[in-house]
């Protein structure tokens, strides 16, 4: 799920995503910032500044996403024979 929606669904307050550009695995909530290079204070607070920002947008403007609850769906593409 792209960072908005994780925003959204965490309800502006945290996210918890995976991106290249973050090292993988990353998470964030005021005051918390954990990358997947977890000595990188550098991305650490380029992560921080861009889910602040994030967060004040999702807190202003209404989701366009009508239909969606956020919760995740899981789906299988292809028969499994037995």
């Amino acid at each position: 799920m792209p960072l908005n929606e994780e925003l959204r669904s965490g309800g502006g307050r945290m996210a918890q995503f995976s991106h290249a550009d973050f090292g993988g695995m990353s998470q964030w909530s005021p005051g918390m910032t954990m990358v997947g290079d977890m000595f990188n204070n550098s991305l650490k607070s380029k992560l921080d500044a861009v889910c602040t920002e994030l967060a004040a947008y999702v807190a202003e403007t209404p989701s366009t996403d009508r239909g969606r609850s956020g919760e995740v769906s899981y789906r299988s593409t292809g028969l499994v024979a037995c």
